[in-house]
């Protein structure tokens, strides 16, 4: 894989959080590596990155208000604890998004006084309002409590937010030599950058503050004087089963999110500056978000033409959703411009030429409800599961290894003695094992002594010898003894140990072992430690009590005194051997004496020492207890039947195969062929390895045994990894490289090792990698993108790709692009684009979901509170320019009598508007429903808006784009009289404003939306339509009150 541009991902609530962290994953896979050095190599020379570590020319930042989804980040997204802190150079975390306050109704408190005028139009009043808390898990699927939150940390200053999105920006500005190295052909452009906003509409965080956050991401890069192209991609509620985050409150957040996005798209691609105005940086005037001390936040035009929704296809699981979500970016980043696409004002990046060319995004949709930003897509992939492989794989060989390690060698076959006098060694105590009794001048040694008075007198001199060596003996360990327990360090004993032994056996070294035969064994270290703190058992039973040194008790001289004693002989010898051992015995019971004294330290760190041990050791000890279970399960997952993310797999019977093959090779490695399970985990890990994994226990405390495991698993999982991608240049790989498939499948290439049951296995795989009807929802222009294996572009690969994945594609749809990148995965993806809101149908069915809930209210539902933008607003869709636009277009067809009226028409029940006055002309149908006294024509717009959205079929979109296209008969030449109704309708303007305006001043205030709504039609909207001019030649006039007074004077005249 290559990387061409630079690229930032923002990640907002735990469904952006999840789906950045599978994108760092996969990017760490396919740039880094199985041992984190790709990038090291010879063809890009990154020797500067750290193992596993991203180009700066990559930048990720999350935002969520749970501080577990972020903290739970760094984990997911390495391979595993040991590189986490490689994660913190190329990602940044928002942990400073949550207020002060714990609960909801303390932030909205805090916001009424400290910013009314900025949250008076969007924070409802606190009547009713839901106790969200803590705020630390989340809005409580509320997007307006997410907002809150968000809006009362940022009430000093945005910066807070700003801040890692500046930091990532200058770390992608400085990236250009990176990005040299990665393409030497060609110069980095760094002026613009590629953004990928990932949220889901679903919850209160990501569909809180995506609004904010889109606005803030901007506005960082126009400071930086960087162009950003935002792409969104919404993952929508279908993606969310009901009790895990779906159901109505999924669909009601999503029904007003989305109606704020496109809105958004629709400002951001319609230049809105009066004519002629030559100001600056142009940027929207619509609804952009302001801040108390930052004010506006606008966007700069054109930053964002479309939002991509992801809605859940059938059989698909959220999980494989976000993963082929990643495949999308994956695609889009991986590739360059096409070749001569480069030319100045021309796209920079993939995915500005890819997403970003499509002119009819500015137009208004065939009903005039906003423009055609929506975009829909859906992703195929097949690829290799290394990463599930090889952790299924690490975890049962630790599995097997440690039930293999932690059994105990029968008999006398393991002695452990001197490993623990190792442990004492390592950990500082070495003296306490050695207990040395200390120099003297021993008179024994002198030559020539002879005479029984003289040997007498010699063995009570040395006697006192001794004795003066005891005394200072005991004043150096009052000096010494404290320094000794002070450095007292069990972990560095245990790493010695560690170098000669596993963990399973440093556990019987420290804690001992029953069923070991040695006394010493069975105590272990921790036995030893407390016996040097009681008095040693003595000799001699009189030592306990009489601390004189034992003194020879008969000795003569012979024949007169004419032959001398020696001390060679036996009662000499046998003294001085029981004066050693007294001196011995003397010299111990002072040591333990001293050790004793200072237990408290020594007893305390071993025993935290031997609870992080004890910690790892039930971890592993539980793990091996389930791996096998655990295999078989994740064996269960791999294999499902999945869509969207296809895995070309082994056979599911040649399974243990493979994971015997990998125990082969894995032995190979370490030149033991023969070798056992436990001996291959032991040499994989290496005494650092379980060093690393017990240090991390130690540090981390409860949760440290957890941690360890973790790390152990991620150092098997990285040897694996190695050995499942066929590190060994020498070995055929243990799966088979999915370019070398793709070659023979296609081409019949003979000059790759690939075996004709995995070919057969990856066309199978790849025929069925697009199910029947997996295409993105809507009625738009199709465009697909087919990302293949290979080092460059191959026209018989292609042709042989396009008849195995039977793409369909209708008429008018986009000719099918292929593009050939060096990775292990084919990649389709399927994109709809140019689409307004009525065109895909989850969309219109969260909009009517929402019209529902707001016809018939619950107090449950808690309405106001899942808006960010504001809780007033009764209009299912359109905005006042919708209104307009549409309104004018049926006034034209009630100009041309294309209205017929049930019911009456003051107030009809019923209307029906047809394309013409033919009796076989198609129509709809409208159900008019009255308020109170008012006429049932206020309600017009409001049951237009509900009828688009019952159906986003072909036919009905064709029928309001020729009605919203109506002109009244004769515009360009005799203009007809307008139909009667038509001056029924526009005559009881006034009449209805007076008759609402009563009814409003009888109605408690709280009551009164509908009734305002009702209002401002007749008052404002009815009017604006009638002076709403027409772009064509107009010479009876260029809006409907004009014609209208075309037609009363012509009528005057005559």
């Amino acid at each position: 894989m290559h990387l061409y541009h630079p690229v930032m991902f923002v990640g907002l609530g735990g469904t952006g959080c999840r789906i950045g962290a599978e994108l760092e994953r996969r990017l760490r896979e396919e740039l880094c590596g199985p041992d984190g050095l790709k990038l090291h190599g010879p063809a890009f020379g990154l020797t500067e990155l750290r193992p596993f570590e991203l180009p700066s020319c990559l930048q990720f930042v999350y935002a969520d208000l749970s501080e577990d989804e972020l903290g739970q980040l760094r984990r997911r997204s390495v391979p595993n604890e040991a590189h986490s802190e490689v994660a913190d150079r190329t990602a940044y975390y928002a942990y400073d998004l949550l207020p002060q306050f714990r609960s909801y109704p303390e932030v909205a408190k805090f916001l009424r006084v400290k910013a009314a005028d900025f949250v008076r139009d969007w924070l409802p009043p606190g009547e009713h309002e839901p106790m969200v808390v803590p705020l630390r898990l989340g809005a409580g699927q509320l997007p307006t409590v997410g907002r809150a939150a968000l809006y009362a940390t940022v009430s000093d200053s945005v910066e807070v937010l700003r801040q890692p999105i500046i930091r990532a920006i200058g770390r992608i500005t400085n990236s250009a030599p990176e990005l040299r190295l990665l393409n030497p052909a060609r110069e980095p452009g760094l002026q613009t950058v590629d953004v990928f906003v990932a949220f889901s509409v679903a919850g209160g965080t990501g569909a809180g503050i995506f609004y904010d956050y889109l606005h803030i991401v901007e506005s960082a890069f126009r400071q930086a004087g960087i162009d950003a192209k935002i792409y969104p991609l919404v993952l929508m509620p279908s993606a969310f089963e009901a009790g895990s985050g779906g159901g109505v409150n999924a669909s009601l957040n999503a029904g007003r999110a989305l109606l704020d996005m496109f809105r958004l798209v629709d400002e951001l691609n319609q230049d809105q500056r009066a004519h002629g105005d030559l100001g600056g940086t142009p940027t929207v005037r619509g609804r952009h978000v302001r801040y108390p001390r930052e004010g506006d936040v606008p966007m700069r035009l054109g930053a964002m033409q479309t939002a991509f929704l992801f809605s859940k296809a059938v059989g698909i699981a959220r999980d494989d959703l976000h993963r082929s979500i990643v495949a999308l970016i994956l695609s889009l980043v991986g590739l360059d411009v096409p070749a001569g696409g480069r030319d100045a004002g021309g796209p920079v990046s993939f995915a500005d030429s890819f997403i970003n060319g499509v002119v009819e995004r500015q137009s208004m949709s065939p009903t005039r409800i906003g423009c055609r930003g929506v975009s829909t897509s859906l992703v195929g992939s097949l690829t290799v599961p290394f990463d599930d492989l090889a952790d299924m794989f690490a975890g049962r060989l630790l599995g097997r290894g440690v039930r293999e390690l932690q059994l105990v060698p029968p008999g006398r076959s393991e002695s452990n003695r001197d490993l623990i006098r190792e442990f004492f060694n390592g950990s500082s105590v070495g003296p306490v094992w050695q207990r040395a009794a200390g120099a003297f001048d021993d008179p024994a040694a002198e030559q020539g002594i002879k005479g029984a008075a003289v040997i007498r007198g010699m063995l009570r001199e040395r006697g006192v010898r001794m004795g003066d060596s005891l005394q200072n003996l005991d004043q150096t360990l009052l000096r010494t003894m404290p320094e000794l327990v002070r450095d007292f360090n069990p972990a560095d004993g245990a790493r010695s140990v560690l170098r000669h032994a596993d963990l399973f056996r440093l556990r019987r070294v420290v804690l001992g072992e029953a069923a070991l035969a040695e006394n010493i064994d069975q105590l272990g270290v921790r036995g030893v430690m407390e016996g040097r703190r009681v008095p040693p058992a003595a000799t001699v039973k009189a030592w306990e009590s009489d601390p004189r040194p034992p003194q020879l008790i008969e000795l003569r001289d012979r024949m007169g005194g004419l032959v001398k004693a020696t001390v060679s002989e036996k009662p000499v010898v046998d003294t001085i051997a029981l004066q050693d051992e007294w001196f011995r015995y003397r010299a111990r019971r002072f040591w333990h004496a001293s050790w004793n004294d200072h237990r408290q330290t020594w007893q305390q760190r071993l025993t935290r020492f031997t609870g992080h041990l004890r910690s790892l050791i039930e971890e592993l000890t539980a793990y091996e207890r389930g791996c096998e279970e655990a295999f078989n399960r994740r064996a269960e997952e791999l294999y499902r039947a999945r869509v969207g993310v296809t895995y070309l797999l082994p056979p599911r019977q040649d399974l243990e195969q493979t994971y015997a093959e990998m125990l082969r090779r894995l032995a190979r490695r370490g030149k033991r062929e023969n070798a056992t399970e436990g001996e291959i985990l032991n040499a994989l890990l290496g005494p650092d390895g379980w060093a690393n994994a017990l240090a991390e226990a130690s540090v981390l405390g409860r949760s440290g045994g957890t941690e360890g495991l973790r790390n152990i698993l991620g150092l098997l999982k990285q040897e694996v990894a190695g050995i499942l991608r066929g590190g060994d240049p020498d070995e055929v790989p243990l799966l088979p490289h999915m370019s070398n498939l793709l070659r023979v499948a296609a081409k019949r290439a003979q000059d790759v090792p690939v075996a004709d049951s995995d070919v057969q296995q990856f066309v199978g795989t790849l025929s069925g990698m697009l199910p029947g009807g997996f295409m993105p929802e809507g009625s738009g222009r199709l465009s697909v993108l087919v990302v293949y294996p290979a080092a460059e572009a191959d026209e018989m690969v292609e042709k042989w790709l396009s008849g195995q994945l039977r793409i369909v594609t209708r008429r008018g749809d986009k000719p099918v692009q292929f593009r050939a990148v060096q990775t292990e995965s084919i990649t389709v993806v399927l994109t709809r684009t140019a689409m307004g809101i009525t065109e895909v149908p989850e969309l219109r069915q969260v909009l009517l979901d929402w019209a529902g809930a707001v016809r018939e209210p619950r107090a449950d539902s808690f309405l106001p509170w899942r808006q960010r933008l504001g809780f007033g607003e009764d209009w299912l869709a359109t905005t006042e320019t919708h209104r307009e636009e549409i309104l004018v277009r049926l006034l034209c067809a009630a100009w041309n009598g294309q209205v017929e009226c049930i019911g009456g028409s003051d107030s009809p029940e019923r209307i029906r508007i047809a394309l013409s006055r033919r009796p076989d002309a198609e129509a709809m149908v409208l159900e008019l429903g009255a308020f109170g006294r008012a006429s049932s024509w206020g309600s017009l717009l409001r049951q237009y808006e509900t009828w688009t959205l019952a159906d986003g079929g072909e036919i009905r979109l064709n029928f309001c784009a020729q009605l919203m296209e109506s002109m009244p008969n004769g515009f360009t030449g005799i203009l007809d009289d307008p139909h009667p109704l038509y001056w029924e309708l526009v005559g009881m303007a006034d009449r209805q404003v007076k008759v609402l305006t009563d009814m409003r001043e009888r109605m408690p205030a709280g009551a009164r939306q509908r009734c305002e709504q009702l209002i401002g039609f007749w008052s404002r909207t009815l009017p604006a339509a009638r002076q709403r001019t027409f772009l064509r030649e107009a010479p009876n006039g260029n809006s409907l009150i004009a014609l209208e007074i075309t037609v009363k004077n012509r009528h005057d005249e005559a």
